[in-house]
């Protein structure tokens, strides 16, 4: 039997990992803040815009929204119906959640790494590109999916594991 210690220890670990990578692609902000202002000057300063800017500017932020999940799971950010949800107890919360994540979060995130795993691979085997005038490769980005969605179904997991926790030893919170 796996020790209590052990599994607190898996956690955090599970938690550094969620805030490390949070950390690192809220960089992304600046690069597309740096992609957009190019885009804007050049546009209207002196009427010269350019061919990349725009599909570049929606892969940094698709992988910055991507990627930002599992941090944002980490300090309980993501939007859900609160109006029961927040009267409810640290033990009621859990119970909610023991319920619900097995539906909806699992099933999803399962499905998206099986099948974000099996797009990125294809995508990688015949090196897509985009069909845009500039034609950037596209596999990259797709890696990004199976990858956020890894990322979040470990913090996920962290968090039903403690959620069980919080009913079997009566924890406060998580």
């Amino acid at each position: 039997m796996i020790s209590g210690e052990r599994i607190e220890k898996a956690l955090m670990h599970v938690d550094r990992v969620s805030e490390w990578t949070g950390k690192v692609t809220s960089y992304l902000i600046l690069l597309l803040t740096a992609v957009i202002t190019y885009e804007v000057v050049l546009r209207y300063g002196f009427n010269a815009p350019t061919i990349w800017a725009q599909e570049t500017s929606t892969y940094i932020f698709g992988a910055f929204f991507m990627l930002g999940g599992a941090f944002v799971m980490r300090h309980d950010g993501h939007v859900r119906v609160d109006i029961i949800y927040a009267r409810l107890s640290p033990r009621g919360k859990a119970i909610v959640d023991l319920i619900t994540f097995p539906i909806f979060f699992f099933l999803f995130l399962g499905i998206l790494v099986t099948e974000g795993t099996n797009m990125a691979i294809w995508s990688w085997t015949i090196w897509e590109r985009t069909q845009s005038p500039w034609s950037p490769p596209i596999y990259p980005l797709k890696t990004v999916i199976p990858v956020a969605a890894l990322l979040l179904l470990l913090q996920g997991t962290a968090r039903y594991i403690r959620d069980v926790l919080i009913l079997v030893k009566n924890r406060r919170s998580r």
